[in-house]
């Protein structure tokens, strides 16, 4: 069950990464930042590093 949510977290940071880098309007580049930081944090959950999961949501987010 990890594994899957540690797969499935990476791919959809990784495509919000790419709308990041693909979108032509600022506030939705921003938008995906944001998300792509949270399922950051959450990757992080998954491997048991909560204090730098909390630490990425309250800095990045």
């Amino acid at each position: 069950m990890r594994l899957l949510l540690f797969w499935l977290f990476s791919v959809l940071m990784l495509a919000f990464a790419f709308g990041i880098v693909t979108s032509r309007n600022t506030v939705i580049s921003a938008m995906n930042l944001v998300v792509s930081f949270i399922f950051l944090a959450c990757l992080f959950f998954t491997l048991d590093a909560f204090f730098i999961g909390i630490a990425q949501i309250l800095i990045y987010a």
